[in-house]
């Protein structure tokens, strides 16, 4: 995919497990400055699992998705597997994401 793409509405959420596709969600914040430290990375690991499409969802568009996710600190990372969250991660520390995302 090359990109995280931004979820903005609820039904672009939800599309991603009636798809059944293999998704990696990035919780998020324009304001969390341990999330400004692992977005870049977290942009690079997009080219690298093809795997996987890679979505963002901000904290202040959509709070209550990350109510009902039970995200309460951020970043927070889900790995989805058609269509199930199958594991997750909360980590500012961008080796370990990397090594996150890219194991089987």
């Amino acid at each position: 995919m090359g990109k995280a793409v931004p979820i903005t509405e609820e039904k672009d959420f939800r599309a991603i497990f009636s798809s059944k596709e293999n998704a990696i969600i990035y919780f998020t914040a324009t304001w969390c400055g341990p999330c400004k430290m692992v977005s870049p990375q977290f942009g690079k690991l997009s080219n690298l699992n093809s795997k996987f499409k890679f979505y963002k969802l901000d904290n202040d568009e959509m709070l209550d998705i990350f109510r009902e996710c039970k995200v309460t600190s951020i970043p927070y990372f889900k790995k989805v597997v058609a269509g199930e969250i199958v594991d997750d991660l909360l980590t500012v520390d961008p080796d370990i994401l990397s090594n996150w995302v890219l194991k089987e």
